[in-house]
């Protein structure tokens, strides 16, 4: 059973939302009384990342961009490579041609900034194997060499199909990106020992992966994006992320990518934007507030009244809603919102890592997607809540850690960023409770 108490308290005013509990027309239930508060107190601040998952993902984020609103992103991949035929090898009279590399782009929108900013990507030979059964975050770091196996200067959008070299044909193949490696790097894989071609663990220990990095061009506001890349393997041969290696002018042998489980994202963000810097350099409560993906920022929310609803009166909370708005004229064609926010809590009163609540599991009525209507996003907490007035009421415990309001790493995965609007009546709290009345 719900429990919590309402009792008649004084609410206190600071230059936010000043709190009350207001009774709205109802009839008189008998016992019990139907009652709405909408003013709550919302106090809002811009957070530093903490660290976020970056493997095992549905997608990977490339490319670097420089939001008027945020600042510097970039973001890389590290990802393992393997023999698609384990134990085949060239022929002693084959001659090398060259080796491309390919990542396919998923369909739809695949694509976070200006798409008409040319880029370079470089690609490197990672020092150590994605660790499979390791879960990385973006604190964590893959070393890789020095030397460039290959590069690429140009668009990372397109959505335009084009055609190898495959076999003794052409193959049609799905927008992605291709880069041309170096001889040097085709020629080891050229001459990789039978041996280490036996199985996929002996040749990820011969040639350990590859990252694929950025180059930091200093880019003025407003140019540069992120890339949504498929790194998962799909049994077309035309939208298959690979490594292909031409040799004998018609023949080539394939590599493939690590999977969703051995490749990792790697993000560096340099907040760039004057009210963002100054929010996180000063802290405080702030009328707009950030959340940027890429291990950027996130928004943390405290409602410093809340528990004012326990006194000694049993409440059972009906719904609760925290409807959160953008702030105008901050999305456009190059940085739409992100189609979904999450809203979690603090992993711990000292740790700022998020942590998702209840209602995200188990609330079908959540919410978090973009509603233009609203021009920002609605969540359901009524769980949420309702357990920490349980908590206050039985034990006296008071384990409100604030919410936090963050762009999701994955489901989808997204280089967007929101500045939230946190003026009253923009972002408020909506909870409607029964009362007990006697």
């Amino acid at each position: 059973m719900a429990l919590a108490l309402l009792g008649t308290v004084a609410w206190s005013s600071c230059n936010k939302y000043k709190d009350s509990i207001s009774l709205k027309e109802q009839e008189n239930l008998g016992d019990y009384t139907l009652m709405r508060s909408d003013t709550f107190t919302i106090q809002a601040a811009t957070w530093a990342e903490d660290s976020i998952p970056v493997s095992n993902l549905t997608y990977y984020l490339l490319g670097a961009m420089n939001d008027p609103e945020t600042g510097q992103s970039f973001a890389s991949i590290a990802t393992n490579l393997y023999p698609t035929q384990p134990g085949k090898s060239f022929p002693a009279t084959a001659k090398m041609d060259s080796a491309i590399l390919f990542i396919p782009y998923p369909p739809g929108a695949n694509f976070y900034g200006n798409p008409g900013t040319p880029q370079g990507i470089n690609v490197y030979q990672l020092r150590q194997m994605v660790d499979e059964a390791k879960y990385y975050y973006n604190s964590d770091k893959i070393a890789y060499n020095a030397e460039k196996v290959g590069s690429y200067y140009g668009l990372l959008k397109s959505s335009r199909f084009d055609s190898i070299r495959y076999n003794s044909g052409k193959l049609l193949m799905y927008p992605g990106l291709r880069i041309r490696l170096t001889d040097a790097f085709a020629s080891l894989l050229f001459k990789a020992p039978s041996a280490v071609t036996q199985t996929k663990d002996a040749f990820a220990a011969y040639i350990k992966g590859l990252a694929l990095v950025p180059e930091d061009r200093d880019f003025q506001p407003e140019q540069g994006g992120v890339a949504l890349l498929d790194l998962n393997p799909s049994g077309l041969a035309g939208v298959k992320p690979r490594v292909i290696l031409y040799y004998d002018d018609t023949s080539q042998l394939e590599y493939e990518f690590g999977y969703q489980k051995t490749a990792a994202n790697q993000f560096n963000f340099k907040p760039a934007g004057v009210e963002l810097t100054r929010q996180l350099n000063s802290g405080g409560w702030w009328p707009y507030t950030f959340a940027q993906s890429m291990g950027g920022c996130k928004t943390f929310l405290r409602i410093p009244y809340l528990l004012n609803l326990v006194n000694d009166k049993t409440i059972v909370i009906n719904k609760a809603e925290l409807f959160v708005q953008l702030r105008d004229q901050t999305a456009h064609a190059f940085y739409p919102p992100p189609s979904r926010i999450n809203l979690g809590q603090p992993i711990s009163a000292t740790r700022r890592r998020s942590n998702l609540i209840r209602d995200f599991a188990e609330n079908p009525a959540y919410g978090g997607t973009y509603n233009s209507v609203l021009n920002g996003y609605k969540f359901n907490i009524t769980l949420h809540l309702q357990n920490l007035v349980n908590q206050y009421f039985r034990f006296g415990k008071n384990n409100d850690l604030g919410l936090l309001l963050f762009v999701p790493s994955d489901s989808p995965v997204s280089g967007s960023r929101a500045v939230f609007d946190m003026r009253p009546g923009n972002t408020k709290l909506v909870i409607t409770y029964t009362k007990l009345n006697n």
